[in-house]
């Protein structure tokens, strides 16, 4: 059965209706922002800062680095592969020899850093060598180290080639083969690469670090940032500013186009019209939550920002008696159903409304058409007159008992 509207009150707008009206305004002013950043942004303020360039200069020096795959994404190999005979400590050992050796030492966008105590020649591959052996894998001269897995050098190596596995652990790997525990083969995986309570280490992760170290990726990744940036500006700043502030202040009621296609608007907690400043405060609550995505922060956090403080709104609405959020709290308005609701311009105005209302329930009560048991019951007070005298006479005349007049 279908609710009446009411005259003399407001009828607060459901949880799921006001949902659903931020959902579809979300919608809205996303599809916008996008079309902004797609349409008109990235052509004009992208090429014209050769944002693709940036991109590529990076993917490139990203990939002579030897750490990720074709896809660009971080090597990640298994202890061992039965079906290739391979084990993962080894791809991990060529990539990070020459991460050093060939990357770091031979591209001229790449360097060494001061912690790195590198002080010979970047371009002699012996004294690049000899500093991975004493600084990577802490392996120095007839030093022979028990808790190492690599043998130590001596006077006859060659330190273009990279440090040699122990015997000791060649025997153990050959063992493993045919079994399904490979003990010796997770631990050299370790060694290069480890994941453990959410952190990660080993040699292979020294190198990535080393390489977002590097001012050349650092370059291009702050100017790749600020230029996307510059793009996302406008959407941010032009799509939630139309579509939560210029149109429900030019529609009556401060609808958005999510309210106004649910049939929900704004009153002010008096359940009257509420005024253009009331409107503009609520509103400018949640543009401004947006702007915050406009801030130059890191993304994710200024996210966790706005939607930490939705939530909280969305907590304060659903607890809330009238179902008024924080924003509505501030500019005294309420989100109310506008098919269950009367909203007049004034406290005046809906007293005049109120009683002109009972007015008419009154006149229409008096001058409504009599139904047919009451016209019967109704008393009929005919004028006498010589015509109905006459009439009346001759009924008698023709009556002959007493209970033949009462029937009459």
């Amino acid at each position: 059965m279908q609710k009446q509207k009411s005259l003399d009150s407001t009828v607060p707008a459901s949880i799921g209706k006001s949902l659903f009206a931020f959902l579809i305004d979300f919608l809205c002013s996303l599809g916008v922002m996008l079309a902004i950043y797609f349409g008109i942004a990235k052509p004009l303020i992208g090429r014209s800062n050769n944002i693709d360039g940036i991109y590529n200069d990076y993917n490139k020096f990203q990939s002579d680095s030897f750490l990720v795959g074709e896809d660009s994404k971080a090597l990640s190999f298994p202890s061992y592969d039965k079906k290739s005979n391979t084990y993962g400590y080894k791809k991990y050992e060529e990539v990070v020899w020459k991460y050093y050796t060939v990357f770091v030492a031979t591209n001229p966008n790449a360097t060494f850093f001061e912690d790195d105590e590198f002080l010979g020649d970047k371009n002699n591959p012996i004294e690049v060598g000899k500093w991975v052996y004493n600084h990577i894998y802490k392996l120095e001269e007839n030093n022979e180290k028990e808790d190492s897995f690599y043998n130590s050098p001596t006077e006859t190596t060659d330190y273009t080639l990279a440090p040699t596995l122990k015997q000791s652990y060649l025997d153990l790997l050959e063992a493993e083969k045919n079994n399904d525990k490979t003990e010796t083969a997770d631990k050299l995986l370790n060694y290069y690469y480890q994941s453990k309570d959410n952190s990660v280490s080993g040699l292979y992760v020294d190198c990535v670090k080393h390489f977002s170290s590097q001012p050349y990726a650092e370059e291009l990744t702050n100017k790749y940032s600020s230029i996307s940036y510059w793009i996302w500006l406008p959407g941010i700043l032009i799509s939630p500013f139309i579509f939560f502030f210029i149109i429900p202040l030019c529609i009556s009621k401060g609808r958005t186009v999510g309210k106004l296609i649910l049939s929900i608007g704004l009153a002010n907690k008096n359940g009257e019209e509420a005024s253009k400043g009331q409107i503009a405060i609520h509103y400018a609550i949640l543009t401004l939550l947006w702007y915050i995505l406009a801030l130059p922060i890191n993304m994710n956090f200024s996210f966790m920002i706005v939607g930490t403080a939705l939530l909280i709104d969305f907590i304060v609405l659903l607890l809330s008696k009238n179902h008024q959020s924080i924003h509505d709290k501030i500019a005294s308005t309420e989100v109310v159903d506008l098919k269950l609701s009367t909203i007049y311009p004034s406290s005046l105005s809906k007293e005049e409304k109120i009683e002109e209302k009972e007015e008419i329930k009154e006149d229409n009560y008096f001058n409504k058409p009599l139904k047919r048991e009451e016209k019967e019951e109704e008393p009929s007070f005919e004028v006498l007159d010589s015509r109905t005298i006459g009439q009346a006479r001759k009924q008698a005349e023709k009556i002959k008992s007493f209970d033949e007049f009462e029937n009459k």
